[in-house]
């Protein structure tokens, strides 16, 4: 064997050559900082971004679905008003065990308006609704409540779940009658009963003549649910389909929305970008892969040294972009599950991009050192 500048002929073992590559990823001081730190702020940074941005639609889509959104309405004849063969609520509350209806409820005014303890200034509208009406609104029935009350109108009044209230005829009312007694109230979102229906709910299990019969359906049963929906609420030839988000400004296109995000395919340009950044570190290194060659390094174990060293640095970067990103889109907004998955789907293809990047490009080919000390 010659000395260190000569032909070697000891050839590295494949284990010594993979230490070589930790050691130096460990011992790399500012190559190493920059792979590092380049991976895991672009990769946290662009990941967090795409994170908030999905959250965005996500918190769209739940507003839609609040406001009834798979919501729409068998309503009676002249547009849902008083004219036209009322409804059957019984036939329309019996929709509950049909495949794809996740709630139902028969809804009718109840004559003049009332007064609420406390704001006696303002007319409500008293509604009568079928008892499918706690599931429409996403409250779990009692047997000891007696009235829904919309959540904005119990904000200003104080009143909480489980509130005991007082309804009054309103001022200038002579038909309207209502229970003299206090009444166990439900606080909840009465926004996918519809406009027309916002006051206070009076569930019953009484038969009545229907006005409207609201169906929230799963998505990929609506159309066909709202086509035949008109004959299975009972005879009413004149009744018509009406969406509940027909007059409101929910317009968006939320599926157009998630793929059409400008940061949804970014895992690609930041991979080459990674892989790029590798390429570049080797390139500055020239001299060390020609001092190597001249310690016996042959090619092959050259670059196991080299994908060793990429793997702990990028590796470790990733994990941190990842964590980083995640915790970001955490602090401004975003909900847990949501940011980590959504920054996962970032960075972790990026990684498996610049990996494969990194080993379809070896390292640049150069002689031993005393090679080039000749050439000098």
């Amino acid at each position: 064997m010659s000395g260190p500048l000569g032909p070697a002929s000891t050839r590295w073992r494949r284990t010594t050559a993979a230490w070589e590559g930790l050691a130096a990823a460990a011992t790399g001081r500012w190559v190493s900082g920059l792979v590092v730190l380049a991976i895991c702020w672009t990769g946290a940074l662009v990941g967090g971004v795409d994170a908030l941005d999905v959250q965005r639609v996500a918190d769209g889509e739940a507003a839609w679905l609040a406001a009834g959104g798979l919501s729409f309405s068998v309503v009676r004849g002249q547009g849902g008003g008083e004219g036209g063969a009322p409804l059957d609520a019984r036939a329309c509350d019996a929709l509950t065990g049909v495949p794809g209806v996740r709630a139902v409820v028969a809804l009718a005014h109840q004559g003049e308006p009332v007064t609420l303890d406390g704001a006696t200034a303002e007319d409500v509208p008293l509604v009568l609704a079928s008892p499918g009406v706690w599931g429409a609104v996403g409250a779990g029935s009692s047997a000891v409540r007696d009235v829904i009350v919309p959540r904005h109108l119990a904000e200003p009044l104080g009143l909480r779940d489980g509130s005991w209230i007082t309804l009054r005829p309103a001022p200038g009312t002579t038909t309207v009658r209502v229970p003299s007694h206090p009444l166990r109230a439900t606080v909840a979102d009465t926004g996918p009963l519809g406009e027309d229906y916002d006051g206070v709910v009076v569930p019953t299990t009484d038969a009545f003549p229907a006005s409207a019969c609201v169906i929230t359906a799963d998505a990929g049963q609506r159309e066909g649910l709202r086509l035949a929906a008109p004959g299975l609420v009972g005879r009413a030839p004149d009744a018509r389909v009406v969406d509940q988000l027909a007059r409101t400004t929910f317009t968006r296109d939320f599926a157009a929305e998630l793929d059409g995000r400008p940061l949804r395919q970014s895992w690609l340009p930041l991979g080459l970008a990674w892989g790029l950044l590798w390429a570049f570190t080797l390139w500055i290194r020239r001299s060390q892969a020609a001092l190597l060659a001249s310690l016996g390094l042959d090619r092959a174990r050259h670059i196991l040294l080299r994908a060793t060293e990429w793997g702990l640095l990028s590796g470790t970067a990733a994990v941190c972009g990842l964590c980083l990103g995640a915790l970001g889109a955490v602090a401004a907004g975003a909900d847990v599950p949501l940011a980590t998955s959504q920054v996962a789907r970032i960075v972790l293809p990026a990684w498996l991009v610049a990996t494969a990047l990194a080993l379809a490009v070896p390292p640049p080919r150069h002689g031993r050192l005393l090679e080039h000390l000749k050439d000098r």
